[in-house]
This record gives structure tokens, C-alpha cells and sequence, in this order.
């Protein structure tokens, strides 16, 4: 009975946040020729309510079109970081190769007083000026990095300038590193931090959904802001879903349960891919990024798939290897199980990357600089895939992401499919879903008068402890025991 009243609860929990939606708006990506990434790795070698836009071609890494205050930026889309930063005028050591001019504050920008950016609930500033500018500041992996102040004013994506929301931003000062260089203006933040342009186009009211959809394509693709562009999915295919976990940040982590390779399954603990920062989907990352201790085991798995005699025997990540044609397409797939049993494979056309001729680079690497298990664009290619925070799960079938000129499609947010509920829910749940909260109580309060009723017609004093309290019953098996509390900021230092 309990249990059948837990279920009930949650059910209705569940129902409730799967609300019908409008559709979502559109945009192209484009892919960028180098990215902060390739620059470490070298070292190592030699209705209108969501917003559709086009990706732009890289190498890897994609960037998306943004207006902010009427004037282009070319940003960097990373689902792997929250803010979103560019340069300013009066920057005084910002790289000069950048797409557009510095942006210029007009009339509709305003600096964020430290006190508004409290009062909102955005990232906290590193320090509050004498006239009460908010600064910040971030440092990523690859050693590069930018100081600025926040600033809020007026954007929109170019395929829909009617869309129009009013975002917090980081007005760069200083830039290091590859952003010294880089072609695109900056970087756009899309985890699920307040800071993240997703969330603050919903919060301001322009998108009715807290999530966003990319589709990446090897010459660009495409991403929804609020929604999920449905004409892309494999229609032999149906998008599975696997429920994210809640580790006390803000970043795209789930449950990896295992990998195989060609079929056979890696002997390796799945305590070891959710170790630390656990494993993460992250657009901002080109490759795919295991832990070192996962190698052997790998390892011994690849060597059963192609062969003990076959001159690829020995995996190398970041090894360069020549192959014909043929020969790369017998590389067997390596495929991620998720939670909930969610497939992803991929072939060995994606994690081998062309480099000239017959030479391939192996992709796949086993390192532990990020402290953990990082899903990168070149995995997420040719999918589809939802990162949806109202109903805390990731979705992803596999898709055709080719870039193609932008047409009025049918752009959906009622996405169906598995929910989620957080791993540690029941709190939350009661916290956040308040119907629910007098319904779980008026039923354990009824439950606790009929047992009372019950011993005392029977003379009998039941044990407290055989009287479990409802919530107690729901709570069993959802609490979350990650005890992990490194500070998760997947490219920073």
C-alpha cells in the first residue's frame, strides 16, 4: 500500500512536469577550424517559444550566431561551461583575429551592480568595483582564460529577431590563451547554471522549455533553444533518454554504465567512469575522454575485436595510424551504455579522424586531467540530442545534422519518452512540486491515525520502527550517496 501510494506521488509528479509546449527556435552552427583543445592535445604530439539557429564549421568545436545589443557576435557553443563571454571595447589585451569588431554598450546595455547579480541568483562575482560593477573571471583546462565584467542588454538569435531576451553576459577585459587567436568572438555557456543563455531566454519569458536540442554535423548543424527539431531524427530510430545526475553542479553528467568495443564488453568497474566530476556530455570538448584506469581493460577488448595479429592490434589514443578505406571500416563500433539503457555507438569514422592520406588519429583518449568521463562533439556527432532540465534527463537518436538552409519545420517541446525525477527526489520533489507535498503528508498522517487506531483496538502497542512514515518509504533507494564535492567546473583549473 505504501509502496502503490509512493508510486502514485511520484506519477503525478512526473505528469506534472511534462507540460505541452509551442515550438522552439532554430539555428545554424558552424564548425571552427581549431579549437582551445587541439592547442593542449598538441603538446602531446607532435511557437515562437524555442529558437532554431544553424551551427558553424570547425574542427570539432561549433559556434552560433548571436545578436547582443544589434551587433554580431560569433560564439563558441559549449555545454560543458555557463557563461557566455566576449570582448569589449577599451580591452586592453584581447586577441585581434576575431570575426566581428569588439562590442560597443549602447543605450540598452547596463552594467550588473554585484547586488542585482545576488539578488537574480547568477554565478557569484569574484569582486564588486568601487562603483559596484559585478567581475568574474575564468580559467580553463588548456590554460587559457578571460577576466570581465557582467553586462546585461538586449539579444536575439538572426532567424528570429522578434525573439528578443534580456541577458547577462561578461564584457571581457583580458583574454589568454587560445582565445588570443581564436576566430570566434568568444564563448557561449550551456549548462544548467542560471548563468546559461537557455535558462535566461526561459526565465525572461521567450522560450517555455529549460533545455536546448544540437544536432552536429561534420560541415556544422543545427540547435534549438526551447525545443527539439524532429525532421533531423533517424525515423527508423526512436530517441532514448537517460536521467541526469545530480552531483551539486550545474554540468550535463550521467551515468555511464559500460563500454564495449566491437561487441565485447570492457571488464571495468562503472564506478570508474562516474568517478569524481562523473561523466559528462560536453559540445565544448572535440573528443572523448576516458579515465586512465578504464585502458587495460579496453584494451584487451579492442585486441579481441580486431584481431591479435592485425597490425592495429595495440590501441594507441593519439596514435597515428595508416589505413585504407577498408581498413578503417573495419574497425569495429564502440558503444556507451548509459542508465535507463541508453545506447549510444559510434563507428570507427568518428572516433579515427582523417589527417592526410591513409593516416587516422585515434580519439578516443584515456587521461584524467578533467577528472572525468568526457562525452565530446566527435561522439555526438550525427545525433540528435536533448539536454532537457524539466524533466532532468539527456535525449539522443541518431540524426541526419548535415547543415542545410533553415526551413520552417515543426519545431516540438512535448518531447514524450522517459522522465526523471533527481536521484536524491523526494526532498526536492516536495520542495519544488508543492500539490504534491500536502498530498505525500495527508496520507502518511491518514496511514499513522488508521495504525494507531489499530493497536490501540487490539491492546496492542505496535514498535515505532514498524510504523514507517511514508516519506521514509518513497526516500528508500532514491537518496543519492555521491558524496562527491570537488568543485565541478569541467574546464577549469
Amino acid at each position: 500500500m505504501v509502496r502503490s501510494l509512493c508510486i502514485a506521488a511520484i506519477i503525478a509528479a512526473t505528469a506534472s512536469a511534462m507540460p505541452e509546449y509551442p515550438p522552439g527556435v532554430r539555428l545554424e552552427l558552424t564548425r571552427l577550424a581549431s579549437t582551445h583543445e587541439e592547442v593542449m592535445l598538441q603538446s602531446f604530439k607532435e511557437n515562437p517559444a524555442a529558437v532554431e539557429m544553424s551551427l558553424e564549421l570547425g574542427q570539432g568545436v561549433h559556434s552560433v550566431e548571436i545578436f547582443f545589443g544589434h551587433q554580431k557576435r560569433l560564439l563558441i557553443v559549449d555545454t560543458g561551461s555557463a557563461d557566455t563571454a566576449f570582448p569589449c571595447t577599451g580591452c586592453v589585451d584581447c586577441g585581434a583575429r576575431h570575426t566581428n569588431p569588439f562590442y560597443v554598450m549602447g543605450d540598452s546595455a547596463s552594467y550588473l551592480s554585484c547586488a542585482d547579480n545576488e539578488r537574480r541568483g547568477f554565478s557569484p562575482c569574484s569582486a564588486c568595483t568601487t562603483d559596484g560593477k559585478c567581475a568574474f573571471a575564468e580559467e580553463y583546462v588548456e590554460g587559457s582564460g578571460w577576466n570581465a565584467f557582467k553586462v546585461q542588454d538586449t539579444a536575439y538569435f538572426e532567424d528570429r529577431p522578434d525573439l528578443t531576451a534580456n541577458l547577462v553576459f561578461g564584457c571581457m577585459q583580458r583574454e589568454s590563451g587560445a582565445f588570443l587567436s581564436q576566430r570566434a568572438d568568444g564563448i557561449m555557456g550551456m549548462s544548467q547554471d542560471p548563468d546559461a543563455v537557455h535558462v535566461q531566454f526561459f526565465m525572461d519569458g521567450v522560450t517555455t522549455l529549460r533545455g536546448f536540442s544540437q544536432c552536429i554535423a561534420d560541415d556544422g548543424g543545427s540547435m534549438v533553444i526551447g525545443g527539439l527539431d524532429i525532421s533531423l531524427n533517424d525515423p527508423s530510430e526512436t530517441m532514448v533518454f537517460t536521467p541526469l545526475r545530480d552531483t551539486g553542479y550545474s554540468y550535463w553528467t550521467v551515468s555511464l554504465e559500460s563500454i564495449s568495443v566491437g561487441g565485447h564488453v570492457v571488464d571495468v568497474d562503472a564506478g570508474i567512469y562516474n568517478a569524481h566530476r562523473g561523466c559528462v556530455f560536453d559540445s565544448g570538448t572535440t573528443f572523448v575522454y576516458i579515465p586512465s584506469a578504464a585502458k587495460a581493460g579496453f584494451q584487451k577488448q579492442w585486441t579481441a575485436a580486431v584481431g591479435e595479429d592485425s597490425e592495429n592490434a595495440d590501441y594507441i589514443d593519439g596514435g597515428d595510424y595508416v589505413l585504407s578505406r577498408l581498413e578503417l571500416l573495419a574497425l569495429p563500433n564502440i558503444c556507451f551504455q548509459f542508465a535507463n539503457d541508453a545506447t549510444m555507438c559510434i563507428p570507427p569514422t568518428q572516433y579515427m579522424v582523417h589527417d592526410f592520406g591513409d593516416i587516422y588519429t585515434a580519439t578516443i583518449f584515456f587521461q584524467d586531467f578533467a577528472q572525468a568521463t568526457i562525452i565530446g562533439a566527435s561522439m555526438l556527432q550525427d545525433h540528435n540530442i536533448m539536454y532537457d532540465m524539466d524533466n532532468h534527463r539527456i535525449g539522443f537518436v541518431r540524426a541526419h545534422c548535415g547543415s542545410t538552409k533553415l526551413e520552417s519545420v515543426a519545431l516540438v517541446t512535448a518531447l514524450g519518452g522517459d522522465a526523471f525525477t533527481p536521484e536524491w527526489s523526494v526532498a526536492k520533489l516536495l520542495r519544488d512540486v508543492p500539490a504534491i507535498t500536502g498530498f505525500v503528508f495527508g496520507v502518511g498522517f491518514l496511514l499513522f491515525v488508521t495504525e494507531l487506531y489499530a493497536a490501540v483496538s487490539s491492546y496492542k502497542r505496535a514498535p515505532l520502527a514498524s510504523q514507517e512514515p511514508l516519506l521514509e518509504a518513497c526516500a528508500e533507494g532514491f537518496i543519492d550517496s555521491d558524496d562527491d564535492v570537488t568543485s565541478f567546473a569541467l574546464h577549469s583549473v
